[in-house]
């Protein structure tokens, strides 16, 4: 397996294997026990190439194009980066059993470590997600793959509603919630889609925060409670 960056910290991170055991890298042991086990297990070896970060085009297009889907983005580099990427390029997302593995490492770990929290925040939004998905009957669709991207867009807002009844939020129910934790809560939605190389749900065609959705948060801005 080839793995192309342009992050030399990545590119170190892919060569160590000496992680301490002690509770600030511990998600990286981990990982790195689990990578090496798949490594294992598969029976193929793990290589790594750095390019210049000017030259490494597709690396960029696949952490930032999240407007367009697998199918499109995979033409789209094929066609104008022939040369960083193989025939028949086929982009697919992460299997949902690491997608759980990972959730799982990270909630296991303290709160107050710095690097995590943005991670933790996101998780915790993700299970809110998964929660309200179970209360109207989507049990096993987690990325809502079986819809049309409008019918997503109308889910999230669906969700954003109920986190700002104080449904399904992290912590006691409230009346009501911050415009700025139900933007947050999308957002921590938004990344675990990222993460799993789905289409961020709150984003149009051009890539921005789709109508529905700007006119849903400005609603709740004007009638944020008094602090």
């Amino acid at each position: 397996m080839l793995s192309q960056t342009d992050s030399t910290s990545a590119l170190g991170w892919l060569r160590k294997s000496n992680f301490a055991d002690k509770v600030d890298e511990m998600v990286q042991l981990s990982t790195a026990r689990k990578l090496a086990d798949i490594m294992l297990s598969s029976n193929i070896g793990l290589f790594s190439q750095w390019f210049p970060g000017e030259e490494n085009v597709v690396a960029d297009s696949l952490s930032r194009d999240f407007h367009l889907s697998d199918v499109d983005l995979s033409n789209l580099l094929l066609l104008h980066c022939p040369d960083q990427v193989p025939f028949g390029l086929k982009i697919l997302p992460v299997p949902p059993d690491i997608i759980s593995w990972l959730t799982c490492l990270l909630l296991s770990q303290p709160q107050e470590a710095p690097w995590t929290k943005a991670l933790t925040r996101s998780i915790r939004a993700w299970v809110s997600f998964q929660r309200y998905l179970n209360s109207i009957g989507v049990i096993q669709d987690p990325f809502l793959d079986q819809f049309s991207s409008v019918q997503r867009t109308k889910i999230l807002s669906a969700f954003a509603h109920a986190i700002w009844e104080g449904r399904f939020c992290d912590g006691p129910s409230i009346k009501t919630v911050k415009s700025k934790s139900i933007r947050a809560a999308l957002d921590g939605v938004s990344q675990i889609y990222k993460l799993a190389d789905r289409p961020d749900p709150r984003l149009d065609g051009n890539g921005r925060l789709t109508l529905l959705l700007q006119k849903q948060l400005r609603g709740y801005s004007s009638v944020d409670p008094a602090v």
